[in-house]
C-alpha cells in the first residue's frame, strides 16, 4: 500500500483534473503493483491515468470502490449536529406530550356525586375529597406549564444552536466533514520493469469544480504606475481539499471522448467487407438459464400435475428436496416465456403432500410456497454498506456521504442505453467502468450488459455538481464556458494555493503583472454635464483577458469595481474612474430660422453650440469631446456641418461596439484653472413647404 498527495490541479469550465504524486517507498522485482488509498468516491473511474518515469511502465490501471469498516466514526461538525438534532427531537416529543396533558387537565371536572364513598363516611367529606383533588390536578397541571414554559425556551435555544452548528458544517470542507466512515476509492498500477519508482503520478477526473475569472487594477505614483493582477474565484466539492496544490485554469470543458470519425474508403465494383465490432449478440437460449429463478421468484403458475394431489386432507408444506433435483431439460425446453414478476403463489393446503407415481414421473418441478421475495443487490443493498453503523440511510445521506450535506431527494437515475441491434456501438458503450449487469429480475435486460450510471456514488456525484452549478455569483462574473470565444486557453498560477472541499468559492490570486496606464477624460455634454475619467492600458499578460469584474484602487483606496470586456493578446482595454469632479462642463444652444434671401424656397435652420470647459486640475489635460448631429436618408433634406475654429472628426463608435451615425469628435486640451471654449454649429436645409416631424428644431 503506497500514499500519495495531489500536487496539482486544473480546474476547466465544468470540472477539475487531478494529479497526485506518489510519495512512498516502492522497489521490488520485474512486476510491482502498486495500491493508493485515499481517493475521493466522486472521482470519475474510466478517467483514472497513470504515468511512470525511469526503467519502469505503467502494464495496468484498475479502480474500485472501498467500503470502510462499521464503527467508523463521522466528522465532529456532522456527529454534534446529528446530537443536537436528536435532543431537538426528544424535546419536541415531550413538549408535545406536555401540551396534551395540559389540555387534558383543563377540561377534567371533579363531580363530588360521582365519588364512591363508604356507610359510615359523611356526605360532606365528598365534597372535601372533590376539593383535594381538584387542588392536586391544579398543581399537576400548573407543574406542567410550568415545565412547558421553560421546554419552550429550550427548545428555541436549541433551534439556535442547531442553526449556528448547520452553518458552521456547511462552512467545513467535506474531507473533515465525512471523518472516517466515508467510502474511499482505491486504484491499483500494475509496473513492469526493473529498479526503483523515481516519478509516479495519478490523475483523474472530477466533476463538481468550476471558476470564475477577476482582475484587480492598482494605480500607484500619482497614475504614473499600474499593475493588473488575474485573479478567479474557484469552487469546488470534490470531497478532497486540495492544499499546496499548482493551480490552473482553463478555458475548455472536459469532454468524456475525443474521437475523430473513420472514413471508410468507397470502390465502384467491388463488394466491401462489413465492418466489425466487438458487439456480439447474446448467445441463443440466454433465457433458459433464469428458468429456475421465474419459477421459485417470478410467480409462475404452477404445474397442472399439482392440481389433483394437493387437498386440503393431504395440507400443505414444503415440496421434498429431491423434486427439485429431477429438472429435466425437456421441460425447460418446454417453459414459456417468462411472464411479468407476481406475488408469490399461496399454499392451497396444510397437511403435507403425499408424493406419488405421477407426481414423480410428469412434474419434476417444484414450488416453494416459504420462498423469500425476489431481491437483487440494487442500491439498497449498497446503501446499507455504505451506511456506518447506527446511521439510518435516510441519515447518512443528510449527513454528507459521497459530498451530499444537503436535503432533497436523489435525482432520477438515467434510463439505460437500448442495446444496439447492430454492430454499431455508441460511445457509452466504450466505457467499460460504466456497464452494468442488470439484475434478474429485470426481464429486458437481465444476463445483458447495459450502459448505466446506476449506485449511489454516481448519485452522490450527480447532486455534487448540481450544488456547484447552482451558485449564484455576482453580476459581473462571466462564465468562462461563453466567454472564451473560439479558441481555449490555459492560466497558470505562480504559487501554491488550498481550496477546501466546502462549495464556496474562494478567491485565488493567479498572477500580476506590471503596466502602463494612460488616462484620458471623455464627456458628451448633450447628454450629461460630467466628465468621465477613464485608463487604457495594454494586456501585459501573454493570453487573453476573459470578460469579469476589476476592482481599481487608486493609491491604496478602492476606487470602484467596473466590469472589463474580454481582450485578446496585445489588445487595449479601458476602464472607468467615474466621475472628474475638478472640470466642470456648460452647453447653450442657439437656433436660427431663415425662409429669405437666396435661400427663397427653402427653410434653413442654424443650430449653434457653445460649449465651456473649466478645469481646477493642477496639472493640463485632454478632454474628448463627443457631439453627434442628426442624420437623415430623405433626398430633400440636407444636413451640413458649419465651420468652426477646432477640426472636428468623425467618430463610429466603433470601440465600444455599437456604431452610429452622424458622431463627431474634438480634442481639447485644457490648462490648470483655464476655460477653454469650443464653438461648432450645423444647418438643416429643406423645402420651405415642408416642415420636419416633431419640429424643426433639433437641438
Amino acid at each position: 500500500m503506497s500514499t500519495s498527495q495531489i500536487s496539482e490541479v486544473v480546474v476547466h469550465a465544468r470540472g477539475a483534473w487531478i494529479t497526485r504524486k506518489f510519495t512512498g517507498p516502492a522497489d521490488g522485482g520485474a512486476n510491482l503493483d502498486l495500491r493508493i488509498n485515499g481517493i475521493t468516491p466522486l472521482a470519475e473511474p474510466g478517467s483514472v491515468r497513470a504515468a511512470v518515469r525511469g526503467g519502469r511502465r505503467v502494464v495496468s490501471v484498475h479502480s474500485s470502490l472501498e467500503i470502510q469498516p462499521e464503527n467508523t466514526p463521522l466528522g465532529p461538525t456532522v456527529e454534534r449536529l446529528l446530537e443536537l438534532e436528536n435532543q431537538h427531537m426528544r424535546l419536541d416529543a415531550e413538549r408535545s406530550l406536555l401540551e396534551d396533558t395540559i389540555e387534558r387537565l383543563s377540561n377534567t371536572r371533579v363531580d363530588p356525586g360521582n365519588l364512591v364513598r363508604s356507610r359510615e363516611e359523611r356526605a360532606t367529606d365528598r365534597f372535601g375529597t372533590a376539593l383535594k383533588i381538584s387542588e392536586m390536578l391544579r398543581e399537576v397541571s400548573q407543574a406542567s406549564a410550568e415545565r412547558l414554559s421553560e421546554l419552550l425556551l429550550r427548545i428555541d435555544e436549541l433551534e439556535q444552536e442547531i442553526e449556528k452548528r448547520r452553518l458552521e458544517d456547511a462552512q467545513t470542507s467535506d474531507q473533515a466533514r465525512m471523518g472516517l466512515g466515508h467510502p474511499k476509492r482505491s486504484i491499483s498500477i500494475h509496473l513492469a520493469g526493473e529498479g526503483p519508482v523515481e516519478d509516479l503520478t495519478v490523475s483523474y477526473v472530477v466533476r463538481a469544480a468550476r471558476w470564475w475569472p477577476m482582475y484587480t487594477l492598482a494605480i500607484t505614483n500619482g497614475g504614473k504606475e499600474a499593475e493588473l493582477g488575474f485573479e478567479s474565484l474557484v469552487a469546488q466539492r470534490t470531497g478532497e481539499d486540495w492544499a499546496g496544490v499548482a493551480l490552473g485554469l482553463s478555458t475548455s470543458d472536459l469532454l468524456r471522448d475525443a474521437q475523430l470519425p473513420e472514413l471508410r474508403s468507397l470502390r465502384i465494383g467491388k463488394a466491401q467487407p462489413v465492418a466489425r465490432s466487438g458487439f456480439r449478440e447474446p448467445p441463443a437460449g440466454l433465457d433458459m438459464l433464469f428458468g429456475p429463478y421465474d419459477r421459485v421468484f417470478g410467480g409462475m403458475p404452477e404445474a397442472p400435475e399439482f392440481a389433483g394431489v394437493m387437498s386440503e386432507d393431504e395440507g400443505s408444506g414444503i415440496y421434498p428436496e429431491e423434486l427439485a433435483l429431477e429438472a429435466s431439460a425437456e421441460y425447460l425446453d418446454e417453459m414459456p416465456p417468462a411472464p411479468p414478476m407476481a406475488p408469490m403463489a399461496k399454499s392451497v393446503s396444510r397437511g403435507a403432500p403425499q408424493r406419488s407415481k405421477k407426481m414423480k414421473e410428469e412434474a419434476p418441478a417444484v414450488v416453494m410456497a416459504s420462498a423469500p421475495s425476489a431481491a437483487s443487490f440494487d442500491h439498497a443493498e449498497f446503501d446499507r454498506l455504505l451506511t456506518p453503523k447506527g446511521v439510518a440511510p435516510s441519515r447518512a445521506m443528510r449527513s454528507g456521504f459521497f459530498g451530499n450535506s444537503g436535503g432533497g431527494g436523489a435525482p432520477p437515475e438515467p434510463e439505460a442505453e437500448p442495446i444496439p441491434a447492430g454492430p454499431e456501438l455508441s460511445g457509452a458503450w466504450l466505457d467499460f467502468d460504466g456497464l452494468r449487469l442488470a439484475p434478474a429480475s429485470d426481464f429486458a435486460l437481465r444476463g445483458r450488459l447495459h450502459p448505466s450510471a446506476q449506485g449511489p456514488e454516481a448519485r452522490s456525484r450527480s447532486m455534487a455538481e448540481s450544488k456547484i452549478e447552482g451558485l449564484a455569483p455576482r453580476d459581473m462574473l462571466c462564465d468562462p464556458l461563453w466567454e472564451r470565444g473560439s479558441f481555449d486557453h490555459r492560466y497558470d498560477g505562480e504559487g501554491r494555493v488550498d481550496v477546501p472541499s466546502d462549495g464556496l468559492s474562494h478567491r485565488l490570486r493567479m498572477s500580476a503583472k506590471g503596466a502602463s496606464p494612460r488616462f484620458s477624460y471623455r464627456v458628451v455634454p448633450k447628454e450629461a454635464p460630467e466628465v468621465y475619467r477613464t485608463v487604457e492600458l495594454d494586456n501585459p499578460f501573454d493570453a487573453p483577458l476573459l470578460g469579469g469584474p476589476v476592482e481599481v484602487y487608486l493609491d491604496g483606496t478602492l476606487l470602484l469595481v467596473a466590469p472589463l470586456r474580454a481582450t485578446d493578446r496585445g489588445g487595449k482595454f479601458r476602464v472607468g474612474l467615474g466621475i472628474e469632479e475638478r472640470i466642470r462642463v456648460a452647453r447653450n444652444v442657439t437656433v436660427q430660422e431663415d425662409t429669405a434671401g437666396l435661400l427663397r424656397g427653402s427653410t434653413a435652420v442654424e443650430h449653434r453650440v457653445k460649449v465651456e470647459l473649466r478645469s481646477a486640475l493642477g496639472f493640463g489635460v485632454d478632454v474628448e469631446l463627443l457631439e453627434r448631429t442628426p442624420v437623415t436618408d430623405e433626398s430633400d433634406l440636407e444636413v451640413a456641418m458649419l465651420p468652426s475654429e477646432t477640426k472636428a472628426e468623425r467618430y463610429t463608435q466603433a470601440d465600444q461596439d455599437a456604431p452610429i451615425r452622424g458622431g463627431w469628435r474634438w480634442l481639447l486640451h485644457v490648462d490648470p484653472g483655464e476655460a477653454r471654449t469650443l464653438n461648432w454649429g450645423y444647418k438643416l436645409v429643406f423645402p420651405s413647404k415642408q416642415e420636419i416631424v416633431g419640429g424643426n428644431r433639433r437641438d
